[in-house]
């Protein structure tokens, strides 16, 4: 009989302890669905934060994105940047996003005036082209800025 009270009492707890397993387990999923969405929002608000910065600075930069993005496909820019996607340089999107304080940036190097600041490890494939932009008018560099910062 005392064996029997004995295995009753362990089963009851065990069964209890399960319930409150469970319990804690769905409090946990729970929460962590509510920190997600929160975290989900954040990252939101940072990147409209950013995409306000690139489209203010774009929009205060005195070069002719259109024309930017002639001389981008003209000059065969294309071949190593992408708009969204790092293809052998950096997308255009990380180009802006890293220069949104700084348009004028993008132009001081290009023109080769300052130093690599989205993908310097990729300064050494860059640097052929940069002899060719340095010696561009500065009116096609500022459009070609202007054309980069729209991403």
């Amino acid at each position: 009989m005392k064996k029997v009270i004995f295995l009753a009492s362990v089963l009851f707890m065990m069964s209890c302890g399960a319930e409150e397993t469970k319990k804690a387990t769905e409090h946990v999923k729970d929460h962590a669905k509510e920190v997600k969405h929160e975290v989900k929002e954040h990252v939101e608000k940072v990147e409209t934060k950013i995409e306000e910065k690139v489209e203010e600075v774009a929009a205060s930069f005195s070069g002719d994105a259109e024309a930017g993005e002639a001389l981008f496909t003209g000059k065969g820019c294309v071949a190593c940047h992408a708009p969204d996607k790092k293809v052998v340089g950096p997308s255009l999107h990380d180009i802006a996003t890293g220069y949104a304080d700084n348009g004028n940036g993008i132009v001081s190097f290009l023109k080769e005036e300052s130093d690599a600041i989205i993908d310097p490890a990729q300064f050494a494939v860059m640097q052929a082209n940069l002899a060719m932009t340095k010696v561009m008018p500065e009116e096609e560099l500022n459009s070609l800025a202007a054309f980069i910062l729209k991403h």
